[in-house]
């Protein structure tokens, strides 16, 4: 797969690199390595939506309201089985990010307007030892994400 980043910084969005020193898993994680509170850690997933896939970004402090994104798109929303993941989406398990509609233009992105209210949020950068600190609005230009309401209290 081409470099997300070298994508993301072919369109001048600004942003800085967040280097783990492990991989990480949890929104916990890398919170606590990033040094921000969890609801600036954005949890990026892949759903699948009468055979659509879309990747949702929410605040790691919530969680995705399937419901929601069922009624918003018009049909039943599923979390995408954990097994094709990486296959779909071109990076490991764990390590979803919005940047993916860089390299795979037919998986759109879907961004909860809680995130657009902050300057800056951590998402991942498509690898599990890194994330990437951007404002929410330029993620958002660059990967033409629709806003919507799309999570719940956690």
């Amino acid at each position: 797969m081409i470099d997300l980043l070298e994508r993301l910084r072919g369109l001048n969005v600004e942003f800085d690199i967040v280097e783990y020193g492990n991989q990480l898993f949890t929104t916990e994680a890398v919170a606590t390595a990033a040094r921000l509170p969890s609801r600036l850690v954005a949890k990026a997933m892949l759903i699948k939506v009468a055979g659509n896939y879309r990747i949702v970004v929410v605040p790691g402090s919530r969680r995705v309201d399937i419901s929601a994104l069922g009624k918003l798109l018009g049909g039943t929303a599923r979390f995408a089985e954990r097994s094709q993941v990486a296959t779909i989406s071109g990076v490991p398990v764990g390590a979803i990010t919005p940047l993916i509609a860089l390299a795979r233009p037919h998986i759109r992105v879907i961004m909860d307007r809680l995130l657009m209210s902050e300057a800056v949020i951590n998402i991942s950068s498509g690898r599990l030892t890194c994330g990437l600190n951007v404002s929410p609005e330029a993620l958002r230009m660059a990967v033409d994400a629709q806003i919507a309401d799309i999570s719940s209290p956690a």
